[in-house]
């Protein structure tokens, strides 16, 4: 045992305490599964999270959304460097949050600067820079590929319909016949 392992926060979730200093995480996207939650409806699995997924607030999975897209078996593979920002704010107190540092396959490659409303009346530049993922570029697509043939598998496996996952994610199930060919026919069985 550390030193560090005995101020960890006891929680279901990562959180800004998990952050000590100026410490940052890389992490790689295994999984998102999204609820009918109000508070905290989209949570990012991880590898190596430990069943203590990263459930980003509002103005983070905008953000996302901007670098990323809005289909979220996309992100299966994808990495991001997240960071504790001591300025944010919840019920009018400054809390600390955690933000978005980096994150990879950004749309141009290059850093994204997107502004975001994070109140009512306030709206703040967020500013990405470009992360290079941890392993080859080729190794990691095949990762991808595979993490998002492993979700379409659970889905099938949890009811959902053939026509109902290519009706959502049309898209990524083209991309995937046209560079994995063999990995599509696994699933489309």
């Amino acid at each position: 045992m550390k030193f560090s392992d005995t101020i960890k926060p006891k929680s279901d979730q990562l959180n800004a305490d998990d952050f000590v200093g100026n410490e940052t995480k890389i992490i790689t996207v295994t999984k998102v599964a999204v609820t009918q939650s109000q508070d905290q409806p989209a949570s990012i699995y991880f590898e190596g999270d430990n069943g203590k997924p990263w459930k980003p607030c509002k103005t983070m999975r905008k953000l996302i959304g901007h670098a990323w897209g809005l289909d979220e078996l996309a992100f299966t593979g994808r990495s991001l460097e997240l960071y504790k920002d001591p300025n944010v704010t919840w019920g009018g107190e400054q809390v600390g949050g955690i933000r978005i540092k980096a994150m990879t396959d950004l749309p141009s490659g290059k850093a994204l600067r997107v502004a975001l409303q994070t109140s009512k009346t306030k709206r703040q530049i967020y500013t990405v820079e470009p992360l290079q993922a941890p392993t080859s570029k080729a190794d990691k697509n095949r990762e991808k590929a595979e993490l998002f043939c492993s979700n379409v598998k659970q889905m099938l496996t949890d009811g959902a319909t053939w026509e109902s996952i290519e009706g959502e994610h049309g898209k990524a199930l083209d991309r995937l016949n046209e560079v994995y060919p063999e990995l599509y026919e696994g699933i489309k069985k």
